[in-house]
């Protein structure tokens, strides 16, 4: 217990390297800025808000679509602006990420949300939902927006894939050139068939 508590001449060069590699790191940081004024101040109030967004789309057309959006995003006029990164292996980097401390603040596609939703390892966001001017429950096709909810709260909203899964979509020239009638397109299966 004696030599714990003994500063050997070998600690003592330990310790004074650290305190003069400190000092050493200390010496090279820029220095303080001056207080702001006033006007600075309030500016400062009114910084930009920087949001991470993980998605794991991808390919030429995903990647194309998810730079617009993020882009066109950040072309509004307000205090918040998108970071985008594509993430390939979404789920292992997004477990790694939460166990780090370090999520991102939106994530999009090929996680197994379900498991998430459980372990309380993401944010319910119905108050979002229910004052939100943009969007409401209504929005969504019934079934997608319900399969973002675990005991009766909801931890996200269905993203691009909101519609083309549920409609029909055509290429208008191709309809034209055949003929048919866009204002009266088939409604069931065997009317698509025939």
């Amino acid at each position: 217990m004696m030599h714990d508590t003994i500063l050997n001449r070998r600690r003592f060069l330990q310790l004074s390297a650290v305190g003069i590699g400190g000092a050493a790191i200390a010496a090279c940081a820029a220095p303080a800025a001056p207080a702001a004024a006033p006007e600075e101040a309030e500016m400062a109030a009114e910084e930009v808000t920087t949001i991470s967004w993980w998605h794991a789309w991808g390919g030429t057309t995903g990647m194309a679509a998810m730079e617009g959006v993020a882009a066109a995003f950040n072309e509004e006029d307000r205090n918040v602006k998108v970071e985008r990164l594509h993430v390939t292996e979404m789920n292992d980097k997004l477990l790694a990420a939460i166990a780090g401390g370090t999520p991102p603040d939106v994530g999009v596609c090929c996680v197994q949300y379900a498991e998430l939703y459980s372990r309380g390892a993401v944010t319910a966001i119905d108050d979002l939902i229910d004052n939100s001017d943009v969007i409401g429950r209504d929005d969504f096709v019934p079934g997608l927006l319900e399969s973002m909810q675990w005991q009766g709260a909801t931890y996200g909203v269905p993203g691009f894939e909101a519609g083309p899964r549920y409609g029909l979509m055509y290429n208008k020239a191709i309809i034209d050139e055949a003929g048919l009638d866009p204002e009266n397109l088939p409604r069931t299966w065997d009317e698509m068939f025939e």
